[in-house]
């Protein structure tokens, strides 16, 4: 699944999740892995970018 994320500057933060049984990313119960594919149109604020998805957190800086 994907969501696009606009921004308040006007750039897009496009966030995939992808579940696999890989290493890669933040491990959920279960065994499932998720990991965060960020493509990024235009410029990230100054301020951080925050995302929670499944009690897992990650902050994205510029």
């Amino acid at each position: 699944d994907a969501v696009t994320l606009t921004l308040a500057d006007g750039a897009r933060l496009t966030v995939r999740v992808d579940r696999d049984r890989s290493t890669a990313g933040a491990s959920l119960p279960g065994g499932v892995t998720v990991r965060l594919t960020l493509d990024l149109t235009g410029e990230l604020p100054a301020d951080p970018v925050s995302l929670t998805f499944a009690d897992h957190h990650w902050t994205i800086t510029a």
